[in-house]
């Protein structure tokens, strides 16, 4: 056997360089580091015993090579999930790396086919391996795609009930509408409800008495809890002044159909005590409006040629104005009576009922007083104290 100019002999197969072996180890003997925890590239090497420190008149010593196997190591990459909703921008797309060296500088980049405008549905994300290095030969590589799952965006198209009274008890609210997938949550203005799914079209949220506490109004949202993304579109819930069950409008046709850039008109009964009456419409379609005429008693939406053909949810909210001064004063029990009795259903003790009454028989009583306390001559002021509440009744417009 002739050596190479190394004093190898030429037989030999070596690997130069050996990219994890900065210098040689304690047998250089066929150019290989076998010391504990060195790693090399993949392949098959010859390990060289030598004679070392061996010395002996009595023996004759012989040697057997062996072979030196590196086995690929493993690298996984993954690309993450992603959800977004159709015609919004793409998620930034990401995932993970595994069981690569630092030294080897291998990284990953994903892709997937879908855009903004693709339909909704499934789409894979696909990792691809950088390697600068090209040290994808010493690994074993798994790859696993992701899933881009394009939603159409949630929509609300009703509310029941669409308004509460505030005091009132906590409720379960059904938001009716479409799109809507098993991770979705009911927003009430910015916090989270405890939301069930019925099924594509319903969802189901608890509302507690705390929301309802005031009277005012919330702005009601449906929103994937795990992305964060495709919000729906906002439906507004009216809370009702907590008298307002006794004053509620009353709608003598709740439901008009017309055609767009026609108006709808809803003839509509209020208390003949309400001194003043204007009215606010909740979730119009675009380009609608509402008003409403004391002379007609009728409420009236009109709509725009833009006003998208459908039908729509629409809350009247009523601001009804009473005079408390004066013969006005004795309508002001009758407000009470809700307030009172309404009390006694929501587990109120008697002592607040207590009080609902006695302030009753003072209003009696003031109302007895009015004109006789006044000696002739005297001048009593009459200027008329008012009440004002808010509420609510729902009509139903299609507009074809």
């Amino acid at each position: 056997v002739i050596g190479n100019t190394q004093g190898y002999p030429s037989i030999w197969n070596f690997r130069s360089p050996i990219p994890y072996q900065p210098v040689l180890g304690p047998n250089p003997s066929n150019g290989m580091d076998f010391s504990p925890d060195v790693r090399r590239e993949v392949g098959t090497y010859i390990i060289l015993p030598s004679v070392g420190t061996l010395s002996s008149g009595n023996y004759k010593f012989s040697f057997n090579s062996a072979l030196l196997s590196v086995m690929p190591a493993s690298l996984a990459v993954a690309a993450n999930s992603k959800l977004m909703t159709f015609g919004d921008p793409g998620p930034a797309l990401d995932g993970t790396i595994s069981g690569a060296l630092a030294a080897d500088s291998i990284s990953a980049t994903y892709s997937t086919t879908a855009t903004s405008s693709s339909a909704p549905g499934n789409y894979s994300i696909v990792p691809t391996l950088v390697d600068p290095k090209n040290r994808q030969s010493n690994y074993s590589i798994t790859q696993q795609s992701g899933t881009l799952t394009i939603l159409v965006a949630p929509a609300i198209n009703n509310l029941s009930p669409p308004f509460a009274a505030a005091s009132d008890p906590a409720f379960t609210l059904v938001i009716n509408g479409s799109g809507f997938v098993s991770d979705d949550v009911v927003r009430w203005g910015e916090n989270n409800l405890v939301t069930q799914i019925v099924s594509s079209t319903r969802l189901s949220a608890l509302v507690p008495a705390s929301e309802v506490a005031k009277s005012g109004m919330a702005p009601i949202t449906v929103l994937n809890s795990i992305s964060g993304e495709g919000a729906s579109n906002t439906f507004n819930f009216e809370i009702d002044s907590n008298t307002a069950s006794s004053n509620a409008p009353v709608f003598a046709t709740p439901t008009a159909t017309v055609s767009a850039a026609s108006p709808a008109t809803y003839p509509v009964t209020v208390p003949s005590a309400a001194t003043k009456v204007s009215v606010s419409c909740l979730n119009l379609p675009a380009g609608a409006t509402c008003s409403y005429s004391s002379a007609a008693k009728a409420v009236t939406i009109e709509t725009a040629a833009s006003t998208p053909a459908g039908t729509y949810q629409v809350v009247v909210v009523f601001a009804e104005t009473f005079s408390i001064g004066g013969t006005g004063l004795a309508f002001l029990p009758v407000l009470l009576v809700p307030l009172c009795t309404g009390q006694k259903r929501r587990g109120i003790r008697t002592v607040a009922r207590l009080a609902c009454f006695v302030l009753s028989v003072m209003i009696a009583g003031a109302m007895s007083s009015c004109g006789s306390a006044a000696s002739p001559g005297s001048s009593v002021s009459n200027s008329p104290q008012t009440l004002q509440i808010t509420s609510s009744g729902v009509v139903t417009l299609i507009v074809q």
